[in-house]
């Protein structure tokens, strides 16, 4: 994978401006002291709407907040997997570039 920066299905909701996933609606928070912290050091900083995470420099795991359309970012996505045989929810994960 080229890209250092993947876009993961983390949104700035446009009313509340609370940072939620996409799939489930849960609430990532944003503040230092309130729950736990995915986000890098200053971020978010309020230059984006959407998340990316970061795959380089001692960040690797860390979220950043950037434009919706910036391009040339890679993509992780989450799809339910068919649950023939399966006990509750399963998803997948696929890496595009």
């Amino acid at each position: 994978m080229t890209t250092k920066e993947y876009f993961i299905g983390l949104k700035k909701d446009s009313e509340s401006k609370e940072w939620r996933w996409i799939s489930s609606g849960s609430k990532v928070y944003a503040v230092k002291g309130q729950g736990k912290s995915y986000w890098a050091r200053n971020e978010p900083n309020g230059d984006g709407e959407c998340a990316v995470m970061y795959n380089y420099n001692g960040k690797i795991g860390r979220f950043n907040d950037l434009s919706c359309t910036i391009k040339r970012k890679g993509y992780i996505c989450e799809s339910s997997v068919d649950r023939s045989d399966q006990e509750g929810m399963l998803h997948k994960l696929f890496f595009s570039i």
